[in-house]
């Protein structure tokens, strides 16, 4: 299923996004939440997709990185600090 990406303005994208443990992330719901996340990446441009872009407050992201002819999934481990989104 693919998820509405959210505009410029959405609460969503400037609310605190919540961190998940170990456990909620291997969940059924937050498996499934990831699935539709590919799904719309795919159909979108761009390499990654943020859960607040899809209107989840979550601290939740898929990234493909796709080389010419092969397709390989990566873990990104370390969180990603909110020193480096945008101000404005």
């Amino acid at each position: 299923m693919r998820l509405k990406i959210v505009s410029v303005g959405e609460p969503t994208l400037r609310a605190t996004s919540r961190e998940l443990s170990k456990e909620q992330i291997l969940s059924p719901s937050i498996q499934n939440l990831i699935e539709h996340m590919r799904e719309t990446l795919r159909d979108a441009p761009g390499v990654g997709l943020a859960a607040p872009q899809v209107g989840e407050s979550l601290q939740l992201a898929v990234i493909e990185d796709k080389a010419v002819g092969t397709e390989r999934e990566r873990t990104m481990r370390s969180p990603v600090s909110r020193d480096c989104e945008p101000r404005g």
